[in-house]
């Protein structure tokens, strides 16, 4: 498999800070959102900090759903 990566034009915005912007106002949300590290998920309002496994979280997305439902 190959990248096809464009690696003049990757270099040019790598050096010239192109998306700086975006990453730090990222970096800042994420601050403001308690997350401490990746991965890290919200799940509806419950963050998962860590690499989760996905039988378990196939079962917090089940659960999430389930809180969401009418009559649960």
């Amino acid at each position: 498999m190959q990248l096809e990566l464009d690696v003049p034009r990757f270099t040019k915005d790598l050096d010239g800070h192109r998306f700086k912007p975006v990453v730090e106002a990222d970096r800042q949300e994420g601050n403001r959102l308690g997350v401490a590290g990746t991965p890290f998920f919200f799940i509806t309002a419950m963050p998962s900090v860590g690499a989760v496994g996905l039988a378990d979280f196939k079962r917090l997305i089940d659960a999430a759903i389930k809180e969401t439902l009418p009559g649960k």
